[in-house]
């Protein structure tokens, strides 16, 4: 027969996502003419909560691959870009028991070049991300549990050794 039990747990309490863009802009060393490429790496980011805010620290750094003096050379400029992001959760108060939270941040994109041109002799580009964010914590639920009889294994005893009897006519002594 199964009853009801209430019991404490960890469980996610809050759960969001966002999409994050933002607009740059980097002076290269000569006139660009063309722009050939865009990467971003070394991509890191921590993450903290206060009350339903979720705030990503991150930075990356953004390369830019341009052509210049009409198209007959190449260059690369680098800028390193930092932001801090905010995902508001919304968290299901009526189940929380506890006011310390732990939170999984996960990136659904990585950061990205959506578009990149020259303007006025500069390159401008822009960048979208995406985060997830689980936010856990303590929650009282209650659970149907059933009740079963647990089974053991019956573990015979082992026997002693039998002692072995040594006819020493029959030893070889020579044997070495």
């Amino acid at each position: 027969m199964g009853i009801s039990k209430e019991i404490v747990t960890k469980a996610v309490i809050g759960k969001g996502k966002k999409i994050f863009r933002s607009s740059h802009k980097v002076e290269a060393l000569e006139l660009p003419t063309t722009v050939l490429g865009c990467w971003v790496i070394n991509h890191s980011y921590s993450a903290t909560i206060n009350n339903d805010i979720v705030k990503i620290n991150g930075s990356f750094d953004v390369n830019i691959w341009y052509a210049y003096d009409n198209d007959t050379k190449t260059s690369v400029v680098t800028k390193k870009v930092e932001y801090e992001d905010e995902v508001r959760v919304k968290i299901e108060e009526e189940k929380v028991i506890s006011d310390e939270y732990d939170i999984i941040v996960r990136k659904l994109k990585d950061p990205s070049c959506e578009d990149i041109e020259i303007k006025d002799g500069s390159i401008v580009f822009n960048l979208v991300r995406e985060f997830g964010v689980d936010v856990i914590g303590e929650t009282k639920m209650m659970i149907d549990s059933i009740d079963f009889e647990e089974k053991w294994e019956e573990i015979e005893e082992e026997s002693e050794p039998e002692e072995v009897e040594i006819n020493e006519e029959e030893i070889n002594t020579n044997y070495l």
